[in-house]
Parts: C-alpha cells; structure tokens; sequence
C-alpha cells in the first residue's frame, strides 16, 4: 500500500535534475490516474508524477505541468499520450458520483478502479479481496464506475460510484478530482491500494464478485456438456489476413457499420460450423452464444443470448451460463476475463499482434497440468473444424487426464474404502 496520509509517500525524482528533493504540493484524482503535483526544490520544475498504483507500477506517467513535456521513462502511446491529451483537455463538467457507505471507519484503503477498458476495471476490482481478508481492521473504499456496481464484494467500508461511460474513463475530471479530496478530509489514515492490474487468480474467490460458484470439476462428466461461445460485434474470428485487412481498411473509411454487419455474419457462420461438427461427434450439448450485438442468426440448436444493452441481470444471467460451461471460446479482447474465471475450460483465439497480451484476459485459477489441458490458446485465423476437434479432445478425454493428474489422487493419503474414489472413477 502507499501511504497519503498521515505520512505522505514522497519517493518522487526530478526528471530534469534527477534530484530526490522533492516537495508534494497536493494530490489530484482525476480519473485513472492518482498523482502527486511535484516541486522539484533544486531546479524548481514543476511536473505531475503517477503514485505506483495499478499500470502505473509499471511504467508511471510523468509530466511537466507548465511545459507539457512527457518524460515518462518508457513509451506507451495508450497510457502516457491519453494522459497528457486528458491533462491538456481538462473535463471540466460536473459528473454525478454517488456515495454509498457501508460502514464508518477512519482507517481506509482506497482502491481506484477507474479505467477505460472493461477488463482493466475488472482485473483492479479483484484486489480487493486481499484487503479484506488481510487488514479488516481498516476500512476499504472502491471508486469504480457505476456500471460495475453488482460486482462489489460484501465487507467494503464505502463505494464511489462514478457515474461515466466505459469509453470516456481516460478523461480528466476535475469534478472528480474534487469530489474526492473534499471526502478524504473525513478519515485520519489514508493508504492507497497498489490495485495490481495482473492479480494472482488461484487466491481469487470469483463467488465473492460474481455470487456465482465456478464450474466444479467433480461435474465434469455430467451430462448434457455446455460450450459457449463469447461474441462482440467489434471482436472477430478472421478467416484470414486479408479478411482482417479488408475490416480495417472498411473502419478507415467510415463503413464500420457494414463492415460490423459483414463479420459478424461470417463469424456467426464459422462459429456455427464448430458448433455443428462438435454436436456430431458429442449430440449431448447445450451451445449458446453470448455477447454484446445481436447481428445475424444462428441455427435452432444454439441458444443465442446475444443483448444489445447490458444490464446487472443479463450479466447475472450470463455468469450463471459461465459457470455450468465445460468450455468458453471467443476472441481475445472479447470480455473473457468472467467467463474464463467461472467456466471449467477455454479456448482463446489470440491475434499475433496480442501475443504480448497472452493470459492478460484470463481468469482460470488452474495451475500446472490441469491448466495445459483445460485452457488453450489457438491460432487467430483457426478453421472451424480444428476448434471442433480441440473442444472434443478437451471434453472426451478430460476423465482419463484427470485420473492421471488430479492433485487429490497424489496426495498419498490413506482411503478406508472406495467410496471416497467412487466420484472420480464413476462419473
């Protein structure tokens, strides 16, 4: 944690001096970022320095206030040039936050889960966990945007809901920013969460966001299997490069709405196929569809439960699928972070140009064998009948892996009878 208050965390350099003289003169809150508003005591730059808090633990945003000078240490167009462009446009409108307190406390954490992007929200949200079954002597506070409000765990002291769009979470908000200092007058100890953007999913309980257990591999061999497969509108299982192409060129000219109507329907075709050849090798299947846009068809034997708008209890609706999914497929950058993190196994198509982003939309808390076997990730331009042959392999031979692998079969401990190996072996 990093610590505001009484103590103010101050382990800032000058990045034209390289001086550790370093006055704060106040923090600011604008949004996703959590800064210190920097002096430098020895050549007198005054600059903005990102807390190591969520991406910013990585590589922090540093800028000059007066000069607009980026010297960020490293370069990443998506984080540092936004912030700068949001620090230059400052959001000067008043947005509506709403305060919910749960619980009176004076000794808080602040855990900031701002973002633009739905997973970063979510990957953020997830540490909250560990703060509360480490320091429930001290009160926890999540800033989040309003949307995300069913995932809220139970045991939180307070919840800040800004009510912003997904899209326009990169912004400046000076009202936010506001907002916030006015309310930190209230309590004597003040720490930030590190909000770890890439949180350790095997300490994860997913119950205690979603209030739906994970898939329960004891079940596995139950019959009917489910497989559902993850759909975005904006998030396509390319046939080939060209195809890829084509949908980038047909964006650049203002012809998205066609070029979204298009794919989806030759998506909706390939993941159709894959449905049909798994269904004749495994007739014991429920298929659905799950995502946002709702473009094109599908065949009566697959249950399309594709919305246009998300509301808490579509997304409850969904997760409860999730979780009774022997499999989830989709594109990655398709919001697979829950349906990997409820559903018993995955297959991920990953693009070559998100190889770096490998496992950054998982949510599997495997380890080991047993995640080599369940979770894969695949070619992004993969024919239909090869995720076909993939999702069987997965599902047909899933009893002989586990009785090859299962952790509670190696621990060697002494069985009176077989009654206690019976729902191993029996399924």
């Amino acid at each position: 944690m990093i610590e505001l208050k009484p103590e103010l965390y101050k382990d800032f350099i000058c990045p034209e001096c390289s001086s550790d003289d370093i006055k704060v003169a106040d923090i600011l809150f604008p949004g996703i970022h959590i800064l210190a508003d920097c002096i430098c005591n020895s050549c007198g730059l005054k600059f903005l320095n990102d807390f190591p808090i969520g991406h910013s633990l990585y590589y922090p945003a540093v800028v000059g206030k007066e000069n607009f000078k980026d010297y960020s240490k490293l370069s990443y167009d998506w984080f540092h040039k936004t912030f700068l462009d949001a620090y230059k446009n400052q959001n000067n409108q008043p947005i509506k936050i709403e305060k919910k307190v749960l619980k009176e406390t004076k000794d808080i954490i602040i855990l900031n889960c701002i973002d633009y992007l739905y997973g970063h929200v979510l990957l953020k949200l997830f540490n909250a966990q560990s703060y509360l079954e480490q320091f429930p002597s001290k009160g926890l506070i999540i800033i989040i945007p309003k949307n995300f409000e069913w995932l809220i765990p139970e045991g939180v002291s307070e919840v800040w809901l800004v009510n912003i769009k997904l899209s326009k979470g990169r912004e400046w908000y000076n009202s936010l920013n506001e907002f916030i200092k006015k309310e930190l007058d209230r309590f004597d100890k003040i720490y930030l969460s590190l909000a770890n953007s890439h949180p350790d999913f095997s300490e994860i309980d997913i119950s205690k966001f979603t209030r739906t257990k994970r898939f329960s591999l004891e079940s596995f061999n139950k019959k009917p299997y489910t497989i559902t497969f993850i759909n975005r509108d904006d998030r396509f299982w390319f046939s080939s490069k060209i195809g890829e192409w084509l949908f980038q060129m047909l964006t650049k000219i203002k012809l998205v709405n066609f070029a979204k109507i298009f794919f989806s329907f030759k998506q909706n075709r390939k993941v159709s196929e894959a449905f049909k050849k798994i269904k004749n090798e495994i007739p014991s299947v429920n298929f659905y569809v799950i995502g946002i846009g709702k473009s094109g068809t599908f065949p009566s034997f697959i249950q399309d439960i594709r919305e246009e708008r998300i509301t808490k209890e579509i997304e409850i609706k969904w997760c409860k699928i999730y979780s009774v999914s022997h499999l989830v497929i989709g594109v990655h950058g398709s919001n697979m972070i829950l349906p990997t993190a409820l559903s018993a196994g995955f297959i991920e198509i990953l693009p070559q140009t998100r190889y770096g982003n490998i496992m950054q939309e998982v949510g599997s808390y495997y380890s080991g064998p047993l995640f080599l076997y369940l979770c894969r990730f695949v070619d992004e331009y993969i024919k239909p009948g090869k995720i076909a042959k993939i999702a069987v392999s997965i599902i047909t031979g899933f009893k002989n892996f586990y009785l090859r692998n299962s952790s509670e079969l190696n621990r060697h401990k002494i069985y009176k009878d077989s009654s206690e190996l019976k729902k191993y072996f029996d399924n």
